[in-house]
């Protein structure tokens, strides 16, 4: 049986049916620009950006302020910076010519007149302290300076100081310190302990006032030096001090020193002082306070 063939076709479109159709183009555009001046009337909506609303634009006052507030201040306002003020000089300090120093309590009595092993402290501020800080006022001693050890014998019982005493630790030069005593002789004449906490009747204490010349302040006490104070030379001023085997009150007693003793330290632990105290070279313990350490 003899097939069939269908005789293929090519369509070649002429010149005429391939030119562009700009008449459909320029329907689509004119129907697109109406659309778009229409739909904003229709609905009311508009599709472009507008100016803000007369109520919510800036005052010329507020975009002043706003200006003033974000830029720098201009250097011609700025305040000028303060020139550095000269130091000025410093002020002289004031200070008591006369130093008393703290109490050294050597030895006290029982009402029977009989020595006490322990003697208390004794605040002697408002009475004997107070009436040393006169001493500055000694005619005769305007340029003295250095140390005065005065001492005092107080009687509780009569209720003044009895004698004033002369300390072998003094520095001044002898003709004030004679009258710097003189002086105190009769600043502590009718002085009165009435009123001083104590606990037995008589007590013997003295000071190491430290005199300056006028004008002149005190150097800054300067740190203990515990090598310092453990060697050198010293002078019983107890009338009598027991020298130990060891650094305790309950230690075998070797010997006993009187008053004027010069003995030399060697040693040193807590408040007592290992000591050479006679010719031959012995040592011992001694209370630090019985060589006025």
């Amino acid at each position: 049986m003899a097939k069939s063939r269908e005789k293929l076709q090519i369509d070649v479109p002429d010149a005429k049916r391939d030119r562009p159709h700009f008449g459909r183009i320029g329907g689509i555009a004119a129907a697109g620009f109406a659309v778009g001046l229409l739909l904003p009337a229709l609905t009311g909506k508009r599709f472009v950006p507008e100016p803000p609303p007369e109520d919510r634009m800036p005052t010329a006052a507020e975009a002043e302020s706003a200006e003033e507030e974000e830029a720098p201040p201009p250097a011609a306002n700025a305040a000028p910076a303060e020139a550095p003020k000269p130091e000025e000089p410093e002020e002289q300090v004031q200070t008591a010519r006369v130093q008393p120093g703290k109490p050294l309590v050597l030895s006290c009595k029982d009402k029977a007149g009989n020595k006490v092993a322990k003697c208390d402290e004794l605040d002697l501020s408002a009475t004997v302290e107070a009436r040393l800080l006169n001493l500055a006022n000694c005619e005769g001693t305007e340029d003295a300076s250095g140390t005065l050890s005065i001492g005092f014998e107080i009687d509780f019982g009569k209720k003044k100081i009895e004698r004033i005493l002369r300390g072998k630790s003094t520095t001044i030069a002898e003709a004030p310190a004679l009258k710097l005593y003189a002086c105190a002789d009769k600043e502590f004449e009718t002085a009165s302990v009435d009123g001083v906490d104590h606990e037995h009747t008589g007590y013997t204490v003295f000071y190491k006032a430290q005199l300056f010349p006028p004008g002149n302040k005190p150097a800054a006490e300067k740190p203990e030096d515990t090598a310092n104070e453990a060697s050198g030379l010293a002078t019983v001023v107890w009338n009598s001090a027991v020298i130990r085997s060891k650094p305790d009150k309950d230690s075998d007693r070797l010997a006993s020193i009187l008053r004027g003793t010069r003995v030399t330290v060697t040693g040193k632990s807590d408040n007592w002082y290992k000591i050479k105290y006679d010719a031959s070279g012995s040592e011992g313990w001694v209370y630090k306070d019985a060589i006025g350490m």
